[in-house]
């Protein structure tokens, strides 16, 4: 693993693991997935600092229906990562694919503390983990 970072840096071996699509030119419009990943960070910075932050938002809601709350974010950024964690497992079963080095294929490969594969959950926590590193 060391070797691996070595040669292509942290940041590389990530992008090159995950095959990311939430990069984006700053001129051309914002992914859906870039979007919500940062709206919703936004709404949690704020609820961090707004103590009722939960009736600021049902008004914000009646007043601005047509913008999407924390729950379409969240539901966007977690289909995204969990895409991600399905499609490589896809590229995995196929010849091809099967002797990748990458962290998430690493990942794939690895069990948790039961002895288990990792769950679906674990590897969409594990994906988000990276796309937050690389932010």
């Amino acid at each position: 693993m060391i070797k691996i970072v070595k040669e292509r840096g942290f940041e590389g071996m990530v992008a090159d693991g995950l095959d990311l699509p939430y990069r984006y030119n700053a001129f051309e419009e914002k992914l859906p997935f870039a979007f919500s990943f940062d709206e919703a960070q936004k709404k949690t910075f704020f609820r961090f600092l707004n103590p009722l932050w939960s009736m600021t938002e049902r008004v914000q809601k009646l007043f601005t229906p047509w913008r999407a709350g924390m729950t379409n974010h969240l539901h966007t950024v977690d289909s995204f990562a969990r895409e991600v964690s399905e499609q490589r497992q896809q590229e995995m079963k196929t010849a091809n694919h099967v002797d990748r080095q990458d962290l998430l294929s690493r990942f794939m490969h690895a069990s948790n503390a039961d002895g288990e594969p990792l769950s679906t959950d674990e590897l969409r926590d594990i994906v988000l983990n990276f796309v937050i590193a690389g932010r």
